[in-house]
């Protein structure tokens, strides 16, 4: 059993010395002066999309930080405070070819809406604000818990996740929707 007992050890002694390093991992500012930026996005070419979220505008950056322009201002539509406000962000997986993306917010009245736009046909820095489809409006009884994430999954599948405060406890949902809407 002592024997047993020692190779054990042993063999687990030698595991936990052959455990790797992490790596080494360092930050770089790329740039600051953000209100309340709540995201980083790319449409797969060589522009950075920023949220803002309380300001309820999209911001064009280039890799090296540089501002290019305003792709986006709702600040009309949203509310902001607290947990509201432009909170998510999504290109349709073709959106190179064909201009559509996706944004999530909560509007004036408070309520979470997941709303379909284009970019405008003549300069792909800027979004056309008029070409706005809403798809979903989720009632929000709460003004906080309001999250915002929609993706698209390699099925082609758009999720929308929102979480939503109902007292006493969070409700946090995801819902598949359209294949690409």
């Amino acid at each position: 059993m002592r024997l047993l007992t020692a190779l054990f050890l042993l063999f687990s002694l030698s595991s936990i010395a052959q455990t790797p390093s992490p790596p080494a991992i360092s930050l770089q500012l790329v740039s600051n002066g953000w209100s309340s930026p709540v995201g980083i996005y790319s449409c797969g070419d060589d522009r950075m999309f920023i949220l803002e979220q309380s300001a309820g505008h999209i911001e064009i950056m280039d890799l090296d930080g540089n501002p290019i322009d305003t792709f986006l201002n709702i600040s009309g539509l949203i509310s902001s405070g607290s947990e509201r406000g432009l909170l998510g962000l999504a290109f349709h997986p073709d959106y190179l070819n064909n201009g559509t993306f996706f944004v999530n917010y909560t509007d004036t009245s408070g309520d979470t809406v997941v709303a379909k736009y284009q970019v405008s046909a003549g300069d792909p820095n800027i979004a056309d604000p008029t070409s706005a489809q809403i798809i979903i409006t989720i009632d929000q009884p709460l003004g906080n818990h309001n999250g915002g994430h929609i993706t698209f999954g390699p099925d082609g599948y758009s999720t929308l996740e929102w979480e939503m405060a109902v007292e006493p406890t969070i409700q946090t949902t995801s819902l598949k929707t359209c294949r690409p809407c």
